[in-house]
This record gives C-alpha cells, sequence and structure tokens, in this order.
C-alpha cells in the first residue's frame, strides 16, 4: 500500500516534510502519486514513492512545528 503524506501549499508548488531523511520534498500542484528524492538509503518512499494529499498553505508555524518534530 502506497502510504499518503500531507502537502502543504507553497508559491511554486507543494512541500511535504519527509521523516525518513528530514528534509522538504518540492513537488508540482496536485494530489496523486509522486516518487521521493529521499537522502536516506533506508527510506520506504525509494521503492513505493508516496500519495499527496494537499491538506492547505504552508505556513511558518506548521513549518516550525514538523522541522522539531523530527
Amino acid at each position: 500500500m502506497t502510504p499518503k503524506v500531507p502537502a502543504y501549499e507553497t508559491r511554486h508548488g507543494l512541500a511535504v516534510w519527509c521523516i525518513h531523511c528530514r528534509e522538504w520534498h518540492r513537488h508540482g500542484r496536485g494530489d496523486g502519486h509522486r516518487l521521493a528524492d529521499c537522502r536516506s538509503a533506508t527510506s520506504p518512499y525509494l521503492s513505493t514513492g508516496y500519495d499527496l494529499v494537499v491538506v492547505g498553505p504552508m505556513t511558518r508555524h506548521v513549518k516550525r512545528r514538523l522541522e522539531a518534530t523530527s
């Protein structure tokens, strides 16, 4: 089963916080399946990719909260 991950709208597309490589992955707009550009060789996203689910705009609060939880 392909994991679903929350995606946040930015001026240039979508951003996903990757819990495996602890970095933001950037993608074009729209829900749906994407390949992951993880830097962690053990990330399961490398073999499955993930499905983006747009949850809202990227804000400073969202960015700080996600980066602090890793």
